[in-house]
């Protein structure tokens, strides 16, 4: 988020600013037509949107594990390290690849490093695919089990597996924009299959022309299989999963990786004056075996004197030498003690800046 009207591009090197959504969509699909007929990856982009009241978040949409090994290697492991919260993303027709497998295990990793519980959100994705197969009874939570089990094995024990359909629920979202009584209708698959032939509007709107097609073919599947004789728009949304996970992604987000993030803080911080503590402790034992040789050469001194020195002379320099050796002692221990107590103002106001920007 930034604090602009116009959403800015920064790419190869550029600063480019759009009016809208659609305009910055039609820009990225330009350049991703060219890398894709020249074989070469698309590079990073930064987009910033304005600001909006609420939560604002920095979203890093990161490239496949299959990638991870390659120059996008280092882009990957940097954003693991930065993200407050994880959300795997595994297609529903593939299951978790060798390549997922091992980003789960640097993801974890990671986490347990930063005290991290419950900051690991699976999404999978593509639901609208499972109504295609013909084997729909058997396989319709194989792969939300498959990968509770899975990241069971690795060791997560805090998380959530949400299956879900984006497409189904964007397309949906989109055309309510602008055919808002969609949402009051009684039997949305009638409905649409009396707009399927109106490509003049999906051109408007931007979807492709298969978008009634598609829809309409999980609403047929969803009726024979869930027993809904006039699927609604509401089921439709609450059955594409992506509600769910989105109020549960906001929740994590907002609640329980901050508490995290301050628990960690706070037991960084204890553990750093722990660490101070121990050192002063083996410090003061040091300092008490040096003191006690220093005790045994004054003690020789102060024989060895007493054959040279008057008495009142004596008095004067023992006098003069231990105010001396008393004030270098002070001086020692107030440096000490000023270093440590810098340090510790040090971290606990990077810890205070770090809560007062996560919880803007």
């Amino acid at each position: 988020p930034h604090n602009e009207k116009f959403i800015k591009l920064i790419y190869r090197d550029e600063e480019l600013h759009f009016e809208s959504a659609k305009e910055l969509k039609k820009y990225i699909r330009k350049e991703f037509k060219k890398v894709e007929i020249s074989g070469n990856k698309l590079p990073v982009m930064t987009i910033l949107y304005p600001r909006r009241k609420g939560i604002n978040f920095e979203v890093y949409d990161t490239p496949g594990p299959d990638l991870a090994n390659s120059q996008h290697g280092d882009f990957i492991n940097e954003y693991i390290e930065k993200a407050d919260v994880s959300v795997f993303a595994v297609d529903y027709t593939k299951y978790a690849q060798s390549s997922e497998v091992e980003l789960l295990k640097k993801i974890k990793d990671s986490f347990e490093k930063k005290g991290k519980i419950y900051s690991l959100v699976c999404a999978v994705n593509k639901l609208d695919m499972m109504y295609l197969d013909t084997d729909t009874e058997k396989i319709k939570v194989r792969v939300s089990y498959f990968m509770e089990r899975k990241l069971r094995e690795l060791g997560f024990k805090n998380f959530v597996v949400v299956p879900i359909s984006a497409i189904i629920y964007f397309y949906l979202i989109k055309i309510a924009e602008y055919i808002s009584e969609i949402k009051e209708v009684e039997n949305l698959r009638s409905y649409l299959l009396d707009m399927e032939d109106n490509e003049e509007f999906l051109e408007e709107i931007g979807l492709p022309i298969e978008v009634f097609s598609e829809i309409n073919a999980f609403v047929g599947k969803m009726k024979q299989i869930h027993k809904i004789k006039r699927p609604t728009y509401r089921d439709v949304v609450n059955l594409s999963g992506f509600e769910i996970f989105k109020r549960y992604l906001l929740y994590i987000a907002q609640e329980k990786a901050l508490v995290e993030k301050i628990f960690f803080y706070i037991r960084s911080i204890d553990s750093y004056l722990t660490e101070v503590h121990n050192h002063i402790e083996t410090s003061h034992v040091l300092l008490s075996k040096d003191i006690e040789k220093i005790r045994k050469a004054l003690n020789k001194f102060i024989e060895e004197a007493k054959e040279e020195f008057t008495r009142e002379k004596f008095n004067e320099f023992f006098k003069r030498a231990k105010e001396e050796f008393s004030d270098k002692v002070k001086y020692m221990l107030n440096d000490i003690s000023e270093t440590v107590e810098e340090e510790i103002e040090g971290i606990i106001e990077n810890a205070r800046y770090e809560l007062r920007e996560r919880m803007r």
